[in-house]
């Protein structure tokens, strides 16, 4: 599976330690941990609700915070990615540390 995914993603012949090919596999991976759990969630919400189980429609929550987790991947590639502009930023580069301190 992981290398189906890898040639639906990435060109043939690239070398992994390009750059822009590590960020294409960031961004792969981060919107597949989104899409799967939220998929989990909702299936696991719905058979929650229906069963009654509450060790279920917990489980699903949990699904829920590891799509957060998910998104802040996505979002770290995606600012690990921008150029680096010309000048100095008024931050000093802090914005690379805000994903690793998310408490989610």
């Amino acid at each position: 599976m992981f290398q189906f995914i890898l040639r639906r993603v990435l060109p043939e012949g690239s070398n992994p330690s390009h750059p822009q090919v590590r960020r294409r596999c960031g961004l792969a991976a981060g919107g597949i941990g989104v899409a799967l759990n939220l998929t989990l969630f909702l299936g696991k919400l719905c058979a929650g609700a229906l069963t009654g189980a509450i060790s279920v429609t917990a489980d699903a929550f949990n699904n829920l915070s590891d799509a957060a987790g998910s998104v802040v991947t996505l979002a770290g590639f995606r600012l690990a990615g921008r150029r680096t502009p010309s000048t100095p930023s008024a931050t000093g580069g802090r914005s690379i540390w805000r994903g690793w301190r998310c408490p989610c």
